[in-house]
């Protein structure tokens, strides 16, 4: 995901991300969700691209799934599970990594299991473009509850980017567009960097 080499904006909507985030000593342990939401092409992505770039450091995991449909998240699961130590995976799952027919659903499960140990607690999952409806008349057969792929443990953060303003889950943070100022800049940037390549 192509991403802008200088951030511009949405100073507000980071600050209340950081805050959201923020870890004191009571709250290390309890899980944290937020769901930017907003038009297509708006800078959700951008924004959570920002926040990370921030704050990478402050994580012991940042495992980013594209969720822009059921099957790319299904793969971007199977992603993260080659890049967590063979030993934290269940033998099993281990064993049928490399399969064509691996049983995506399965290891699914045992990364959000890893997920939710004890110990680990300290991570950043994020969940990018859950754009598709997955409920009601409009249902996309593609479209996932965000929730499915969210551990059950009550420890963790979890960044969602989204066009779907009516998600049950998290503080809530909608973008618009930039202001006057801030979408001159971005202009201006874009130029330059055309002028010159």
């Amino acid at each position: 995901m192509p991403a802008i080499p200088h951030f511009i904006g949405r100073d507000a909507q980071l600050k209340r991300i950081e805050q959201h985030f923020e870890q004191t000593s009571e709250s290390n342990k309890r899980r944290r969700v937020v769901v930017i939401h907003g038009l297509g092409g708006i800078g959700k992505t951008q924004l959570a691209i920002e926040y990370v770039r921030r704050h990478e450091q402050d994580y012991s995991a940042v495992l980013w799934l594209n969720g822009s449909s059921r099957d790319r998240l299904l793969q971007a699961f199977l992603d993260v599970a080659h890049r967590i130590p063979a030993d934290q995976l269940r033998a099993d799952v281990v064993a049928t990594l490399d399969d064509a027919a691996v049983d995506k659903e399965t290891v699914i499960e045992d990364v959000k299991r890893w997920l939710s140990l004890p110990g680990n607690c300290g991570w950043l999952l994020i969940l990018d473009n859950v754009d598709l409806e997955y409920r009601g008349l409009g249902k996309d057969m593609q479209g996932f509850d965000p929730r499915e792929a969210i551990p059950e443990a009550d420890h963790g953060s979890i960044l969602v980017t989204s066009r779907l303003s009516n998600m049950s889950i998290g503080e809530k943070i909608q973008l618009g567009n930039l202001g006057e100022e801030d979408a001159r800049e971005v202009l201006v940037q874009q130029a330059g960097r055309f002028l010159e390549g």
